[in-house]
């Protein structure tokens, strides 16, 4: 089937549901749907972030936490290798003010004899409002008066978006939690988050796809 030559990549994936991005075996970025791409970036405060700056930029670059970038890695090799035809998983991408649930779907597009490039979907399941949390708006932190008053950075898994729970007495051992649990906890709003994967997440998301 021939495509008329109107019909861009970028405006075929404007025509799918949600965020949609291709990139070629190695990870860099060849094309993206940039009405979706545009506007999830202002939603979530990255407006600067405009689809054709990520043109040419490796996925895995736009990464935070080597633990994530590792299951990120693993992921894209197992549909590009093609020991998985396609990816599917549900994870959340929350801001300050709402708890949102995502579908991430990875493909590869086979040529004649191997995957030549890999689709990447994000699409919004739902998006439910809540009380804003400050510890989702990572770019207005408030500033630390003193050096030492700096706590411990807090692990934030980056597919359920809970974060580890460290309690300072009690004997009670280290565990995962909401983060509306956590500030009820007596958390730091103002903490430093790092991303990571909890390992939950690990076995049931990354594990069964690689």
């Amino acid at each position: 089937m021939t495509f008329p030559v109107q019909v861009t990549a970028g405006k075929l994936f404007n025509a799918l549901e949600g965020v949609v991005y291709l990139t070629n075996p190695d990870g860099t970025i060849l094309a993206v749907g940039d009405q979706g791409w545009t506007r999830f970036a202002v939603d979530n405060g990255a407006s600067g972030l405009t689809s054709d700056s990520v043109i040419g930029m490796s996925i895995f670059t736009a990464l935070a936490g080597e633990p994530v970038v590792d299951a990120y890695r693993r992921l894209h090799a197992a549909v590009v290798s093609g020991r998985r035809a396609e990816i599917t998983f549900e994870y959340r991408c929350d801001s300050p003010i709402a708890e949102r649930l995502m579908r991430m779907s990875i493909t590869g597009i086979t040529g004649d004899t191997a995957v030549v490039a890999v689709l990447y979907q994000s699409q919004m399941l739902s998006e439910v409002a809540r009380p804003a949390i400050r510890l989702f708006a990572r770019n207005t932190k408030a500033a630390r008066k003193h050096p030492e008053e700096a706590e411990q950075p807090v692990p934030l898994c980056s597919f359920c978006q809970r974060l580890l729970w460290r309690p300072r007495e009690g004997g009670r051992s280290a565990r995962w939690i909401a983060a509306a649990e956590f500030v009820q906890a007596g958390g730091d709003a103002d903490t430093t988050l790092v991303e990571t994967i909890c390992q939950e997440c690990a076995d049931q998301v990354v594990a069964p796809n690689v």
